[in-house]
């Protein structure tokens, strides 16, 4: 009676993925943000070592969290290893992983209103013992049956992952890269879960060994990819007694050891993240912070309350990479907070009065704030970002689809109104994504969302410096340094810009301040040579380099620098020696490859030079530079056609290349000579 045909199934899961496709269409261009990404792909400051499988494994063991999130972890290196840094790649991947968990999605929704609110197959034990159908409790479960026998499970999974995956506060899960370890959680713990459920209901006993294998699996997975999945055993066991055990206290009675050894595998898992001693853990992470764990706490109240207006009233003008919240010091400063603390409490409440009689209601409130927990309480992480909803919400709008399909009396205005709000968050989602699409729309957009962030500021100056604007680059750092002075990577920064504009004693100021502020900084360090270097002096900026080296070995830009000032004291072989460590460490270091060929060729090592110039060349096609010495190098060998050929390749990309039209002119003489 309530199955539609398989067919139905299909083309609701294709129109899933064409709609969603869509939406997100205009952010497969959209660039990498902020410093998260390079830490995943590469040690800090470090790209990967090599492009081969075999190397993958050092690449993975030396990553920072990789031991706990090696799911993730793993997905960013394999996107390198076909993609590198195109950020194309990374986009697909990340949308396809929203489209799967749409779809996961989708079949739990259907194979828990088939089975437990519409037309039931299974049955459970009453407390007398009898077999009794769930079907015959179901307007306990849903309130009234006859209400909604004309609408079929299919088509409200359908609208509710619709809604769900167009909704704009989840763009941020997908488009921001490094987000993709959240997505991805909540892939295999949606995944782990259906699969349990399916376990559940199958009558075979090789099928349920198949699916509570795969359960397990997945949520493995799930851990591997992020620590939010630490839910994941919770709720099954509220799914197992909400909708298969009816609620029974007797089931909880003699399942209590179960539970026991649950709550047990929890705290193993907190002493695997947090160590030997996690409260003592949690409590050192709040020294980077600006407020206490209390005052988070009482935070995240009103944050929680936001959120929910989020998803009510998700409009592209309140979303915001950057929230920039008013900590709360008490229950009554301010004393919004009490009213959201009351708000939780009542919809805590509220999941409990709905618990006999509109089970699936309550089971959705408690997953929207059970899966929140985590995130929104001790765990010492800034205040509030979007992508924290993508799990906890994915149940909320199948529930308002199905209170519009089985409460409003006038049926045939359900489909229009919720198609309505469909089209509404294809359009605010798009509209979004173009946001992010634009770095400078971006910085701009948080910094008019949240113009007292310190982070804000620092974003859009860094934005304007990438475009060459120092100058206003320089004003929106003296804007983050007056609300935060204690900023290392701000006056970093600062001092960048400054060199570009030839301040060199300004710059150097703020590298010293960002190195009292934080020690350890092999960035400003690194800057500080550069700094020296370009003011003539050479000796100090070696120091420097030296310095930033004793930090980290690897630090591809300071081995390559400090190649370069050996070899203007025509110190080759160990100018060399450090490029070739600088690509050992960055293969892709085009800089460091190019002063190796450059070097050679002032040694006269003509094979070698013409060999590293043609690697540059695979690496940046229009290195203008790269194409005239490789056709200086090959005249010298006698090859004047093909130095020709590159000749004419540097003048092509620039036209006013004078030392290209000279050597062409030689070239096309027979020019031979150095």
């Amino acid at each position: 009676m309530w199955q539609f045909p398989d067919k139905f199934r299909l083309i609701a899961i294709s129109v899933l993925v064409v709609v969603t496709a869509l939406v997100y269409s205009n952010t497969l261009e959209a660039p990498f943000y902020f410093d998260d990404f390079p830490n995943i792909v590469r040690n800090r400051d470090v790209h990967l070592t090599h492009l081969s499988f075999e190397a993958m494994g050092n690449l993975l063991s030396g990553l920072e969290g990789f031991s706990k999130r090696p799911v993730a972890h793993a997905s960013f290196a394999l996107n390198y290893y076909f993609h590198q840094l195109d950020v194309t790649g990374y986009h697909v991947v990340n949308l396809a992983i929203h489209v799967l968990t749409g779809i996961f999605l989708y079949l739990f929704i259907e194979i828990t209103l088939k089975h437990f609110v519409f037309a039931p197959s299974v049955g459970f034990k009453t407390p007398s013992g009898h077999s009794e159908s769930v079907a015959s409790r179901a307007s306990q479960f849903v309130g009234s049956f006859q209400a909604v026998q004309w609408c079929n499970p299919s088509v409200i999974a359908f609208i509710g992952t619709l809604l769900w995956l167009v909704h704009p506060v989840q763009v941020q899960s997908v488009t921001y890269v490094v987000q993709r370890m959240n997505s991805m959680s909540a892939m295999f713990y949606l995944l782990s879960l259906l699969l349990y459920v399916k376990a559940r209901l199958t009558g075979f006993a090789w099928r349920r060994w198949i699916y509570s294998g795969g359960s397990v699996l997945a949520w493995s997975a799930a851990m591997g990819s992020k620590e939010i999945a630490i839910t994941l055993p919770v709720f099954i066991i509220i799914y197992e007694w909400y909708f298969f055990q009816d609620l029974r206290v007797e089931w909880l009675r003699r399942f209590w050891p179960y539970l026991l050894a649950g709550i047990g595998i929890l705290i193993g898992l907190g002493f695997f993240y947090f160590g030997n001693n996690p409260w003592t853990a949690i409590m050192s992470g709040y020294d980077k912070w600006d407020f206490t764990v209390t005052e988070r706490v009482l935070t995240e109240f009103r944050v929680v309350v936001y959120y929910i207006s989020l998803l009510v009233f998700p409009h592209p003008s309140r979303l915001n990479v950057n929230y920039d919240f008013v900590i709360s010091h008490s229950l009554f400063q301010p004393v919004t907070t009490l009213f959201s603390l009351l708000c939780i409490a009542s919809l805590l409440v509220l999941s409990v009065c709905l618990a006999r009689k509109h089970r699936l209601f309550s089971f959705s409130i408690l997953w929207f704030l059970g899966n929140l927990i985590l995130e929104s309480s001790v765990i010492p992480l800034d205040i509030a970002f979007e992508h924290r909803l993508y799990l906890p919400s994915m149940m909320l709008p199948m529930m308002v689809v199905f209170y519009l399909f089985s409460r409003l009396q006038k049926q045939r205005i359900v489909v229009p109104v919720l198609s309505v709000i469909a089209v509404l968050m294809c359009l605010w989602t798009f509209q979004r994504n173009a946001v992010w699409a634009d770095p400078a729309a971006f910085s701009q957009d948080s910094v008019e969302k949240s113009p007292e962030s310190p982070r804000s500021h620092n974003w859009l100056g860094l934005s304007l410096a990438k475009e060459g604007e120092y100058g206003k680059a320089i004003a929106h750092y003296k804007k983050a340094l007056r609300i935060d002075p204690d900023s290392a990577p701000t006056h970093n920064n600062m001092a960048l810009a400054l060199v570009e504009r030839g301040d060199y004693d300004a710059a150097l100021s703020h590298y010293r301040k960002a190195l009292r502020i934080r020690s350890r900084y092999p960035r400003a360090l690194y800057g500080m040579g550069i700094a020296y270097k370009r003011k003539g002096m050479p000796d100090k900026a070696r120091k420097c380099f030296s310095r930033a080296l004793r930090l980290n070995s690897n630090y591809a830009p300071a081995l390559n620098q400090l190649g370069l000032l050996l070899v203007e004291e025509r110190r080759f072989k160990e100018g060399i020696a450090h490029f070739s460590m600088a690509l050992s460490s960055r293969r892709e270091f085009v800089d460091a490859r190019y002063n190796m060929a450059v070097a050679m060729m002032k040694m006269g090592a003509l094979d070698e030079a013409t060999r590293e110039y043609k690697k540059v060349l695979t690496f940046n096609p229009n290195h203008a530079d790269a194409h005239n010495n490789l056709g200086i190098v090959l005249a010298k060998k006698g090859n004047l056609k093909e130095a020709a050929s590159h000749f004419q390749e540097a003048l092509r990309i620039d036209p006013g290349f004078v030392k290209a039209k000279r050597n062409l002119r030689k070239a096309q003489r027979h020019w031979g000579g150095s």
